[in-house]
């Protein structure tokens, strides 16, 4: 057997350690290096991948490293799909797998190898299906890294039948998603019923668990190694039942859809859970002054690190008063305006942030000047002020803001709205004046950057960006033209060029020599010419 063959074998044996696939990697950069340039730190990308999944998946919001561990796990995957040798695992034909390298949490790749494969081809009857999914994980598991099954459309009894089988011993993680009989009681009571289970880290239920459901799910015996918890939606009464279960309050990472006041309220009333560290809540729910108060005091949640709200609107004032050491914030359509921000800016964890998401939150110019000026934002390195209407003024706090200096990430797209909106020489005027040297990503969809900006961008000023979203920019042929000429942009990776009316101007992309490390670039909706669209398609990574 070969070194590499064994090494397989060992990763396929020893599923929770990342000894041998560290190791794996070690290989990879010794005796398949990339042979071309990619945005690896080392010889193989491959390898490098293997190695920041391993990171992320310790969820390592502590880590000085993590928001550049973000960047590259998304650059070295998109440069992965357009450059790697697709060694897809060997699969049984009953099972789906997303094949793509993914990045951002999706589950396709886990610690840097194929992870979760997907049921779909049902038979009429239980019985037959339960029989064919065993099967099919058998070879999968013999065969392949796979570690977890997600089943959608399946009936309770054939969640039920499979996770009550041996085989279920060798799942990390179980996703579940809409039950074609409507009997998602039958398939928790499997999962409480199955002596096999004791492996698991993930289970993901993305249906509404009734607070019957939730009191049975709360006496399984067998959850005491899961990790990650997701839960589509549940009840006061629901959620104050699992809190009381040991395993429960061991979770390090805990998603919930929020569908009432009661739910958030039981928040603030659990026990602590002191191994914490990412919350992520989902539902157009406004909490009463009251439970936001109780959830921000409570000591339910000592060691929070990364908190996400979508939809939730929990006031700012409250949520400035939390004492969680948070590294990574994430607020999306929640409204903020500048009174919010002035409230975020000094609540206690502000200064500890590296990773600000504010999509969709309605910030404005006053918001934006609030966020530039304040001193105990400057270890920030990733700010998304993607969808609000920043203004000009806010552009302008931006570039001249000098505590934002260290950002490393800035997602301004769609960022041009009616009541606030940007013209070519605003944005030209901003890029000019921007002084963020450790800045990687840059992000400016649906913005006027046209053939003024784009020089500006290619003038060598950010010569370190790698990855540059520019979709719909107004760029027209001129403006691509001087992108693809540009030898001020020699480390992207990532390039969005799409619906810009390209024309002929993108040609040069079609040189390996143009942009060397590119793994992807759209240029979809552009109308490249006829004549520039076969060799473009021929290099690997561009989509026309």
């Amino acid at each position: 057997m070969s070194d590499q063959a064994a090494l397989l074998d060992a990763i396929r044996e020893q599923p929770d350690e990342d000894t041998p696939r560290l190791a794996y990697a070690d290989w990879l950069d010794e005796h398949a290096p990339d042979g071309k340039p990619s945005p690896a730190r080392g010889p193989s990308a491959r390898a490098d991948y293997i190695r920041v999944q391993c990171r992320l998946a310790e969820r390592p919001y502590d880590d000085p490293e993590y928001p550049a561990l973000l960047e590259l796990e998304e650059e070295l995957a998109r440069w992965l799909d357009a450059h790697a040798d697709h060694t897809h695992p060997e699969l049984p034909a009953d099972l789906e797998w997303g094949r793509s390298f993914s990045y951002g949490g999706d589950g396709a790749y886990r610690r840097g190898f194929p992870d979760e494969v997907e049921y779909t081809d049902y038979d009429e009857e239980p019985e037959e299906n339960i029989d064919r999914i065993t099967t099919a994980l058998g070879q999968a598991f013999r065969s392949a890294t796979i570690s977890t099954l997600r089943l959608e459309d399946a009936y309770g009894e054939e969640v039920a039948g499979v996770v009550n089988g041996p085989l279920a011993a060798r799942l990390r993680g179980l996703s579940l998603d809409y039950f074609a009989d409507e009997d998602e009681a039958a398939a928790v009571r499997g999962i409480v019923g199955s002596p096999h289970l004791t492996n698991l880290r993930r289970l993901d239920l993305e249906f509404e668990l009734t607070p019957d459901e939730s009191r049975v799910l709360a006496k399984a015996p067998n959850l005491g190694a899961l990790e990650a918890l997701l839960l589509g939606e549940t009840t006061y009464a629901g959620l104050k039942a699992l809190g009381a279960a040991g395993w429960f309050r061991n979770l390090r990472s805990l998603c919930l859809w929020m569908n009432s006041r009661d739910t958030f309220r039981a928040l603030g009333e659990l026990p602590p859970m002191p191994n914490l560290v990412h919350l992520a809540l989902v539902g157009d729910v406004e909490p009463t002054a009251a439970a936001s108060r109780r959830f921000v005091a409570s000591d339910s949640f000592p060691r929070l690190a990364r908190l996400e709200l979508n939809q939730l609107r929990l006031p700012l004032d409250a949520l400035a008063r939390a004492p969680w050491p948070l590294r990574h914030l994430s607020l999306e359509g929640v409204e903020l305006r500048k009174d919010g921000v002035a409230a975020l800016v000094k609540a206690g964890f502000a200064g500890s942030l590296r990773v600000l998401e504010l999509s969709g939150c309605r910030v404005t110019v006053g918001s934006v000047q609030a966020l530039a000026a304040a001193p105990v934002l400057a270890g920030l390195k990733h700010l998304n002020l993607s969808g609000n209407p920043v203004g000009p003024g806010g552009l302008t706090a931006l570039a001249r803001g000098p505590h934002l200096r260290g950002l490393r990430l800035l997602n301004l797209n769609r960022c041009n709205a009616p009541k606030s909106p940007l013209n070519a020489s605003t944005v030209q005027t901003f890029l000019a004046a921007l002084d963020m040297p450790e800045l990687r990503h840059l992000m400016l969809d649906e913005l006027p950057v046209g053939v003024p900006g784009a020089r500006t961008l290619a003038a060598g000023g950010f010569s370190r960006l790698t990855k540059l979203d520019l979709n719909g920019c107004g760029l027209r042929e001129a403006g691509t033209r001087v992108l693809c000429e540009s030898e001020g942009l020699p480390d992207v990776t990532l390039l969005d060029l799409g619906n810009n009316n390209g024309g002929k101007g993108p040609v040069k992309l079609a040189s390996s020599k143009t942009f060397p490390r590119l793994g992807y670039c759209d240029l979809r909706g552009s109308r490249v010419a006829k004549e520039a669209l076969a060799k473009l398609r021929k290099r690997p990574g561009l989509w026309v």
